[in-house]
């Protein structure tokens, strides 16, 4: 697969003292994640203070190469979660609900086999003992699973639901986050996408967000992708709450930023009751909708093409957020890494150039005296090869640092040197093992 590289850098709002463009090692591994077809494309976006740069690789579209720009539109998945807790915040802050309120107040006539004891809380911290998905939900393994699944079959996958009080604890749970934005649609007699536009994204300014993947323009909306192949979008009826919205890196930035600061007029006070801690188990924080971790609100997304990550320090004052449109490869490590450099990037073993006249220092006959084996190395054209004992030679990739790959068999050769920068032996991993041969002199 070949496509069009494009990484662009966009700054805004310069500001003395903060990052003023994506760090170099980000840059580069996000041009190489779409270099080596990892990923169509990349959008990140940071800002540690005032000042929001982006920087995007790949394209939207690799049939027709439409660059990436701040206002594309990305499924978001997951971290629609948040937006629904923040509307459950808002009616709290409003009195229109409690935290403790049970599910069925709003559900007068809905007959129940134990989900009566389930509260407004507990869906949004994934503890109400609610399953990951309905029972009933018979579309999972069709292309736009949630589609079809609307109130009526909501309300009795949940009369059908029997919870025990030991079964209410931490579980990941869509279906509780669905049912979450349903009872909100139902209390203020309005569909999930009209409240959260309404009252999220129109306060905020999300100008290119929207809960409905049906109302995103299609000039702005980015194509996913599930390895090399094209997925349709997902859309949304009684579950929407858990995972329909659809948002540009922009916008999500924007709402990172409102979450970060709190101070916005209309929403502060929902902002606030949401990021704190309302939920802890074994370490585990939870807010409303935020998983919390050392202090940083986070939350990732992921549908049948797309994956998305955003993080909040309130401590650092940072925000970090990445989507891409590649279910296959998420780019968690790279937000991670702007909120936290210590955090490692996945390793991808990435081919790095390196001329023949390079490759001379690797050639020669290593030994090992435990195994009494000799692995010689040879330069055959422009790569290094490596023959083993009564085998065929194969090629060896190199990835830098002095290392080199086995594609065949994922083994990994890294050469050792002394302080005069001579090569001395050469290490071996295989199989999760590891073994050191010396260079015969």
């Amino acid at each position: 697969m070949k496509h069009t590289l494009l990484l662009t850098f966009l700054l805004s709002h310069c500001l003395t003292g903060s990052a003023t463009s994506i760090p170099e090692n980000i840059q580069t591994e996000a041009n190489n994640r779409v270099k080596h077809d990892l990923n169509p494309g990349i959008a990140l976006a940071y800002n540690d203070g005032g000042e929001t740069v982006y920087a995007f690789a790949g394209v939207a579209n690799l049939n027709n190469q439409t660059p990436l720009t701040q206002d594309a539109v990305f499924e978001i998945g997951s971290i629609t979660k948040t937006m629904t807790a923040l509307l459950l915040a808002d009616a709290v802050v409003k009195k229109d609900a409690t935290l403790e309120q049970s599910i069925m107040t709003w559900l007068p006539d809905q007959p129940s086999q134990g989900s009566a004891q389930i509260n407004l809380k507990q869906l949004a911290t994934h503890s109400s003992g609610l399953p990951r998905l309905p029972g009933n939900m018979t579309q999972i393994l069709s292309p736009d699973p949630y589609a079809e699944y609307d109130r009526d079959d909501l309300l009795t996958a949940l009369a059908e639901q029997r919870i025990k009080p030991d079964q209410q604890h931490y579980s990941y749970s869509n279906y509780g986050a669905g049912l979450l934005g349903e009872l909100m649609a139902i209390r203020y007699q309005k569909d999930f996408q009209s409240l959260l536009t309404e009252r999220v994204f129109k306060p905020l300014g999300m100008d290119n967000s929207y809960a409905d993947a049906a109302q995103v323009p299609l000039d702005l909306k980015v194509t996913g992708y599930s390895g090399k192949y094209e997925v349709p979008h997902w859309h949304f009826k009684a579950l929407a709450g858990a995972g329909s919205v659809n948002s540009s890196i922009k916008d999500l930035m924007t709402y990172g930023l409102a979450i970060l600061k709190a101070d916005h007029p209309e929403l502060k006070e929902a902002i606030q009751l949401s990021t704190g801690s309302h939920y802890e188990q074994q370490g585990l924080t939870l807010g409303l909708g935020w998983h919390i971790h050392k202090g940083v609100l986070w939350h990732n997304g992921g549908t049948a093409g797309f994956r998305s990550m955003l993080m909040i320090d309130p401590l650092q004052n940072k925000v970090a957020a990445g989507i891409t449109n590649q279910a296959e490869h998420d780019v968690e490590d790279l937000v991670r890494h702007l909120i936290w450099p210590e955090a490692p990037l996945r390793e991808h073993d990435f081919p790095v150039a390196i001329n023949p006249e390079s490759l001379r220092q690797y050639q020669g006959q290593f030994h090992n005296a435990k195994v009494d084996k000799t692995i010689k190395t040879a330069i055959k054209g422009d790569h290094l090869m490596i023959h083993f004992p009564n085998q065929p030679a194969y090629r060896l990739i190199h990835i830098g640092n002095h290392q080199f790959k086995m594609k065949l068999t994922q083994s990994k050769v890294k050469f050792q040197h002394n302080e005069q920068g001579q090569i001395e032996a050469m290490n071996i991993h295989a199989f999760g093992g590891d073994m050191v041969y010396q260079l015969k002199q």
